[in-house]
């Protein structure tokens, strides 16, 4: 039997390839080389994993002498999993998500005996005691996260976020204050079993009927059956790293990290790629000559992208040539933009308030329009579906910032993710 004081840490992952087990024994490494608790993980699955990993699992629990649990999902709860996959497959787009991203959901019902749960997502790195959080109040709604705007407030950018028209703010009641991600979770589970109806089969059907107005399934559920009920937590037990890399200048602080899917780097400068690395290193998963390779492999990439990039800059520089450029970004970047670029008093700089209407006030047959905005896709698609053309009638201004790398991370990424 567990002992009362015992902490329940939930993952959740699938790896048919056999190649993502190593992100999630980073993350429990750092979960247990940073605590002295006693510490149960269970780790949800879908029954496929290589007999190589299942051993390295098990060595990276006795090499801190704490337990980890596999969990097969599908025959843990086969009547609920069959019910919830037979909505799942037929009305869901299960190319970009796997069951495993419902797992989560199933959680107070793979764990009966458990009262209360930490999930965390199979990308975050504890850099900090987890006993901190577990020891949180999680309130009588039985879920605890941290609202998306606690991170941004900290740093100072909550200016950025401004209301959306999706079917979340429209019809479930979500606000700016209200929406969080679902990657760091701490749950009360008998209050959620104590749901009038099956968390899973609840959110799965909900989704089913509104199936078209989603965006991210399993994230989405919980903002809309929870988004005014949820209790929040502070903003340092999920600490988005394209944040912390754009806003927090390099610094690491005690807290849980997530990385956002494969956003993994190989260069030890950079601090949070250092973070995981180091907690790599710490796991049997750790092969110092495949990462050696890698990093060859990415360095060639980055030449061939970097070469990329400097096309990207002269096509830029060209535009700004044969038209008057006309800045457009936040008002509190003004003062900064017009310092580095040296733009003239008489040349305009547009304010682009988050969620405002975009307007073309100057003609692009003699101005061009420089956009320094981090969500430039959006912006790109807007203009072109307006019959614009980019390097003709605007451009991304990003691309000329000092330390703008984005363009160049991508093969890291892909590197890291196929050793």
């Amino acid at each position: 039997m567990d002992k009362k004081d015992t902490i329940h840490v939930c993952y959740a992952m699938v790896d048919k390839s056999g190649n993502y087990s190593k992100f999630t024994g980073a993350a429990i490494c750092s979960l247990f080389a940073n605590t002295n608790s006693a510490v149960i993980v269970h780790l949800l699955y879908d029954g496929q994993m290589t007999e190589a990993n299942r051993a390295k699992f098990a060595q990276l629990a006795r090499r801190y002498g704490q337990e980890i649990r596999l969990c097969n999902v599908q025959t843990a709860i086969p009547k609920t999993w069959a019910q919830a996959g037979a909505i799942f497959a037929e009305s869901l787009n299960a190319e970009r998500y796997t069951g495993a991203n419902m797992y989560r959901l199933a959680i107070p019902e793979l764990l009966p005996d458990v009262h209360r749960a930490i999930y965390l997502d199979a990308d975050t790195i504890v850099n900090m005691d987890i006993a901190e959080l577990w020891q949180e109040d999680i309130g009588e709604s039985g879920l605890a996260a941290v609202p998306d705007i606690a991170v941004l407030e900290h740093f100072g950018r909550q200016d950025e976020v401004a209301p959306s028209q999706s079917f979340l703010y429209t019809e479930c009641q979500a606000t700016v204050d209200t929406v969080f991600n679902a990657g760091v979770l701490l749950m009360d589970l008998d209050c959620l079993r104590g749901r009038e109806s099956n968390l899973l089969l609840e959110g799965v059907a909900f989704l089913k009927a509104h199936a078209e107005k989603f965006e991210f399934y399993d994230n989405d559920i919980l903002i809309a059956f929870f988004a005014q009920t949820f209790t929040h937590l502070s903003w340092h037990y999920n600490i988005r790293l394209e944040w912390a890399q754009q806003f927090g200048r390099g610094q690491l602080v005690p807290g849980i990290y997530h990385y956002l899917g494969r956003n993994y780097g190989l260069n030890p400068a950079e601090p949070h790629y250092r973070m995981f690395l180091t907690y790599w290193g710490m796991s049997p998963w750790f092969n110092p000559t495949v990462l050696w390779h890698g990093y060859r492999v990415a360095v060639d990439n980055m030449q061939v992208q970097a070469k990329e990039r400097l096309v990207k800059v002269r096509r830029i520089y060209n535009l700004c040539c044969r038209k008057q450029r006309v800045f457009v970004g936040l008002a509190m970047d003004e003062q900064r933009l017009r310092a580095d670029f040296a733009l003239g008093e008489d040349e305009p700089y547009m304010a682009l308030a988050p969620g405002g209407q975009l307007r073309l006030p100057y003609d692009t047959a003699t101005h061009a329009y420089i956009f320094f905005w981090s969500n430039y896709a959006e912006i790109k698609n807007l203009l072109e579906n307006a019959g614009k053309k980019e390097y003709e009638d605007f451009a991304d201004g990003t691309r000329l910032l000092e330390g703008q790398i984005d363009d160049l991370r991508v093969s890291e990424q892909t590197v890291m993710w196929n050793i």
